[in-house]
This record gives structure tokens, C-alpha cells and sequence, in this order.
């Protein structure tokens, strides 16, 4: 089973633990959530040693990240090791569904499968005019 780690800025990954308990009732054990402020020593080793505490746990470990490029995706980008440590960015609500549905496939499947979710997850919903309602 994969483990997975939210690094993402202020309280965001909070948010989207929240939003797992909302949908599951309760948040597996394999969530672990680090809050990066900027590209600092101290967030790298926070997020190093939670990335450490969960592969103790867990074979390989999905780190999803909220920005591209911005300080929570450079950090975890520098912790990679390619068939145990993936990095997927632009974090939503249907990726981490997903990413949790398929926690115990592979950890590339489980990176697939994450970004079909994400990516499906983003849909342009157009209104019909109001007709006197």
C-alpha cells in the first residue's frame, strides 16, 4: 500500500483531509499532511522527516502538491526516487479521492490514475439562461 503526503501551502492540505473525513467518515491512516510557507530549511526537513515517518509505514509514497513551481512543489520535487517516491501537482479534491481509491496498485498506476481524476475532476459547466423561473 502507498502511503500519501499533501505539502502544500498554509492550511490547504487541511482543507482537503476534511474533505476525505466528509466523504469517508474518517481519514485513513496512510494521510500525512505538511504545511510549507516558503522554500526554507525548516519546511524541507519537516516534510523530509514526515516523507521519512511514512515510508516506514508504506512501500512507496504520492506526495500531491497544490502549485506547480511554486515552494510545497520544489520541496517535495527534491525528495523523488523514481519507483518509490512520485510528486504529482495542481492537488484537487477528485485527485486525492482517486489517489486514495487506488492507494494499494503500484505507485506509477497510482500516479495515473490520480492525474485521470484530478483532470477529470475539471469541468467547465455552462448555465442555461433563466427562462421566468
Amino acid at each position: 500500500m502507498n502511503g500519501i503526503l499533501l505539502v502544500t501551502h498554509a492550511s490547504l492540505g487541511q482543507a482537503l483531509v476534511q474533505c476525505v473525513v466528509h466523504v469517508y467518515g474518517a481519514c485513513p491512516d496512510c494521510i500525512e499532511v505538511c504545511s510549507v510557507q516558503g522554500g526554507d530549511e525548516e519546511s524541507k526537513a519537516r516534510v523530509k522527516a514526515t516523507l521519512e515517518h511514512l515510508r516506514m509505514q508504506h512501500d512507496s509514497v504520492l506526495i500531491l502538491t497544490d502549485v506547480y513551481g511554486a515552494s510545497p512543489s520544489n520541496t517535495a520535487t527534491q525528495l523523488v526516487e523514481p519507483g518509490r517516491v512520485a510528486v504529482l501537482s495542481g492537488v484537487n479534491v477528485p485527485m486525492l479521492l482517486r489517489a486514495l481509491s487506488y492507494r494499494d496498485e503500484s505507485l506509477d498506476v497510482l500516479c495515473q490514475k490520480a492525474l485521470d481524476g484530478g483532470m477529470r475532476g475539471i469541468v467547465c459547466t455552462k448555465t442555461l439562461p433563466e427562462k421566468g423561473l
